[in-house]
């Protein structure tokens, strides 16, 4: 079985008592935390969007890593966010906060996309702290930890990074959107020169192309 983080106590709870390793798809091949460590090996900690759950990117680690090139032995780490949502009456996934999906699909009708940028939304500074925690508890050196997500990973993973002690070795954004941009501002200094990488899709029907323009434009002026 994969390892499965559904919150930071269940997290801290397993790695107190060595039984989470990080692993690596398809090969079955467990490392420990302490041993990937020791060899200055980076993490990569990935956070997915509203509805997936963490099994949906897993599979990606394996040619991810072989495609970039990652150092052999590079840890994985795939979370769960804590709220639950319905998919089907057989089937649900999860999400790190809840989201207005109505207002999303009005939107979507009239042909247009729900600007974030001045949201905080409801449950972001519980998921903060969610990941912030998971984070401690591995405790893995920040400067080897590479943090990113997909949607709603990407911008919790924004959020963390910009709250994060000490910043992390790089932040990767996959069709993600600008949030709360004044407090995002206000931050960013904190953060100057962190390595980021952004992809966003001209088609997406739920996030505008044009939202990560704009939180493009911003990390520019935040100097990443």
């Amino acid at each position: 079985n994969l390892p499965f983080f559904p919150s930071v106590d269940r997290a801290r709870a397993n790695l107190l008592q060595s039984q989470t390793e990080l692993w690596s798809v398809f090969g079955g091949v467990f490392r420990n935390l302490a041993q990937m460590s020791a060899m200055g090996l980076p993490t990569m900690v990935v956070l997915h969007g509203y509805g997936a759950s963490m099994s949906d990117l897993a599979p990606l680690a394996a040619p991810l890593s072989a495609q970039a090139g990652l150092p052999s032995g590079t840890g994985w780490v795939f979370a769960d966010g804590p709220v639950e949502v319905p998919l089907s009456p057989w089937y649900s996934g999860r999400a790190w906060f809840p989201i207005d999906v109505e207002a999303l699909q009005r939107a979507a009708a009239r042909g247009a996309h729900r600007d974030l940028s001045g949201n905080a939304p409801a449950g972001l500074d519980e998921a903060r702290e969610r990941v912030l925690g998971l984070l401690g508890a591995l405790g893995e050196p920040l400067e080897r930890v590479v943090l990113g997500g997909f949607s709603q990973g990407a911008m919790l993973s924004t959020e963390v990074a910009m709250h994060l002690p000490a910043p992390p070795r790089a932040l990767v954004l996959l069709s993600g959107a600008l949030l709360q941009a004044d407090v995002w501002r206000g931050l960013a200094p904190r953060r100057a020169g962190l390595p980021t990488f952004q992809s966003h899709g001209r088609l997406d029907p739920v996030l505008a192309f044009e939202a990560a323009e704009r939180e493009r434009d911003d990390e520019r002026r935040r100097k990443w």
